[in-house]
């Protein structure tokens, strides 16, 4: 897999293309193992050999038939699983070109991370993520913090069993003071999320003794959202009509599972952004520049999403836009208008 790590777009492609000749030459060999066998039954039917020097001759040709195809199944096997690397490679190279996109004012490097002496301090951060501890990227965009991870799942990893292996998991964690004094806890899941991690048996929020289900009654919102709460009269103060809309509109423009949090004051979003939604093309065969800069382009839009929805979502009173602009409305208009078809 370090093989892999500095890859650029045109190298990850020249690399698929030879997994995908590989594949293509599958039949070719199946053709000639199958002429092998045939030829000991030509010749005999020509009465060029005999029925005993037949057998020994077909016995040849089984030998060498079986021979071919053990040290195809070794060599398949071995481009199955640099194909897999690739995939993870592919997904992990647009994630970096898109955070490389957000934050261009850091010196960001696949391999290294970011350079210290470019960082502040109190700009790398230490935090615990389902029990495992990764460096974040954090940084500042119009004023919402916002941090970055990248975790590789892997079935060893019990505290994040319930994502596939042999993923490239971006989490993008945005993290800022509540608008409003909430000293409870609520917890607002995409019902598909919330479902996947109860099915697993494991909860984000870690202890939830205490919280209640809740519901706003907006039906819109109960449709996609399952709320936990340990207080519903503060909820009820924090959901109001305009909030859940938000809510609901930011679901779909970003598309993918998330969490939003309110705890000890503060309110973070956790989005499972997914490289997994990245499509790589069929089999790995073939990519072509297309593919990489659309998966580039939306990537890079996702996490702009994200970082405008959010900065409307917790700074109600200090939006920067005129109070009849709705920035959700904008975005809304710009991913569909900006976004590549394929």
């Amino acid at each position: 897999m370090k093989d892999y790590l500095m890859i650029t777009p045109e190298a990850l492609t020249e690399e698929a293309r030879k997994i995908a000749k590989h594949s293509d030459r599958a039949p070719f060999i199946a053709l000639g193992q199958l002429t092998l066998l045939g030829i000991p039954f030509l010749l005999l039917f020509m009465g060029v050999l005999s029925p005993i020097p037949f057998v020994v001759a077909f016995a040849i040709a089984l030998i060498l038939v079986g021979v071919t195809a053990i040290l195809e199944h070794d060599r398949q096997e071995e481009y199955d699983e640099r194909q897999k690397e690739l995939v993870v490679v592919f997904k992990s190279l647009v994630v970096n070109h898109a955070v490389q996109e957000l934050f261009r004012h850091y010196s960001y490097d696949m391999e290294k991370g970011i350079a210290e002496d470019e960082v502040p301090l109190n700009e790398v951060l230490p935090y615990s993520y389902f029990g495992r501890s990764t460096d974040l990227l954090t940084g500042f965009y119009r004023g919402v913090e916002f941090r970055r991870a990248d975790l590789e799942a892997s079935a060893a990893s019990t505290h994040v069993n319930f994502y596939s292996t042999n993923r490239v998991f971006l989490g993008q964690y945005i993290d800022f003071p509540c608008p409003v004094k909430f000293s409870s806890t609520l917890y607002i899941y995409t019902k598909d999320m919330l479902e996947d991690i109860e099915r697993k048996t494991f909860l984000y929020s870690g202890n939830t003794r205490g919280e209640m289900y809740y519901e706003t009654g907006d039906e819109a919102f109960d449709k996609k959202f399952r709320c936990l709460t340990t207080d519903q009269t503060e909820a009820e103060t924090l959901l109001t009509p305009e909030y859940v809309r938000n809510i609901v509109k930011l679901s779909n423009l970003i598309k993918d599972w998330f969490v939003i949090g309110f705890k000890d004051g503060r309110i973070f979003l956790l989005i499972d952004t997914g490289t997994d939604h990245l499509e790589p093309p069929k089999y790995l065969g073939y990519i072509d520049k297309m593919d990489m800069d659309y998966e580039m382009e939306r990537a890079v839009k996702t996490l702009q999403t994200v970082c405008y929805a959010i900065d409307r979502l917790a700074r109600p009173s200090e939006e920067k836009t005129p109070p009849e602009t709705n920035v959700i409305d904008e975005l809304e208009s710009y991913w569909k208008e900006g976004t590549p078809t394929v």
